[in-house]
């Protein structure tokens, strides 16, 4: 994991050999005491794992992320892997439902185009 300071956001990318729910967990936990160390209202996750949790530990993941409280935050996310957008971008819905923010996306050049929109 690290992170980037951008000029209107903060970038963290997150990859490793294998995602996991406990590791998608760690890196949000990680990201969200980043945001919050910052003061960044913008973030970016541009995730890179070779597999995809499960649509159950997807919905754990929102979960913890409603909880967390980045309603406050406009934030991005893309999965380096295209094959893992549809589970993505259900987890946008059920995000989204929750109030936050979010939004999904397929490469950074557009995620970026929409969080730095005003």
């Amino acid at each position: 994991m690290r992170f980037e300071e951008r000029p209107g956001y903060l970038l963290a990318h997150v990859s490793g050999p294998r995602d996991t729910l406990d590791v998608s967990l760690g890196y949000w936990r990680a990201i969200v005491a980043e945001v919050q160390r910052s003061g960044h209202t913008r973030l970016l996750v541009v995730e890179d794992f070779p597999n995809d949790i499960s649509t159950l530990d997807m919905l754990r993941v929102v979960n913890f992320l409603v909880d967390l409280g980045l309603r406050h935050v406009r934030t991005a996310f893309v999965d380096k892997r295209n094959d893992h957008l549809a589970r993505n971008l259900l987890g946008e819905v059920v995000v989204v439902a929750h109030g936050l923010p979010a939004k999904v996306f397929a490469s950074v050049q557009e995620a970026e185009r929409w969080l730095l929109k005003q």
